[in-house]
């Protein structure tokens, strides 16, 4: 009795998850990409087809989204006999517990069976990336430390982390460094004002030219915090 009360149960959790999987999601999202960024790539909402323009630089339009993850972006080709089909381009996961997304697209890996885009995405609600904050994600396949006024900044490959910078009228000091060729090399030193309306990304992407770091800064004035 109790090894069929066990299997019964399991079933049940089983059936539960896979219908939680299932279920549409409702998602706003916007894009951003540096240098190369994708053209003519579309996505395919309960509401109909809609194409994406990925800001270069700069956050793109916000978009909404109805529908199973993974959001999918395709571009469209013929299809040989007077249609066309669509071949997809990038995968976006966007976590059950997030509802605004910003989705980061970067050139993939080239590597057989690899979607020419990959797509890192990060929660982008006011109330997760707040003004007056500075966030700093790291793209670029190499640690980054560093410190911004009094706090430090340490980021692995593919983390991110938000900092509220202990300020005063001067502004604050921010110095940077990547760990390459097995030593800390300094790429940024700066001094910078701080701004209380402002949320401020720093994205830390590879330089394929150099194999070193680049650093783009994306500001948003999103009003007063608090």
């Amino acid at each position: 009795m109790r090894i069929r009360l066990t299997c019964f149960l399991a079933l049940v959790f089983t059936l539960a998850t896979t219908t939680l999987q299932g279920q549409e999601r409702q998602v706003r999202f916007s894009c951003i990409g540096f240098g190369t960024v994708p053209q003519d790539i579309y996505f395919q909402s309960s509401t109909g087809q809609q194409e994406v323009l990925v800001g270069g630089g700069v956050r793109g339009a916000q978009l909404s989204y109805t529908g199973l993850m993974p959001l999918q972006f395709f571009t469209l080709v013929p299809d040989g006999k007077g249609g066309q089909r669509r071949v997809v381009q990038a995968e976006a996961n966007i976590p059950v517990d997030i509802s605004d997304a910003l989705l980061v697209f970067m050139p993939g890996s080239n590597e057989p069976g690899e979607l020419p885009w990959r797509v890192y995405v990060m929660n982008d609600a006011r109330n997760a990336f707040k003004a007056g904050e500075i966030r700093f994600v790291n793209l670029a396949e190499k640690p980054i430390a560093g410190v911004l006024g009094e706090d430090v900044v340490r980021l692995l490959p593919d983390q991110q982390e938000t900092i509220t910078p202990k300020t005063n009228k001067e502004g604050f000091g921010i110095k940077l460094a990547a760990y390459l060729d097995e030593q800390w090399e300094p790429f940024f030193s700066s001094r910078w004002r701080y701004r209380s309306n402002i949320r401020m990304m720093i994205l830390f992407l590879p330089d394929s030219e150099t194999g070193k770091v680049l650093m783009r800064a994306v500001p948003e004035n999103v009003g007063t915090n608090g």
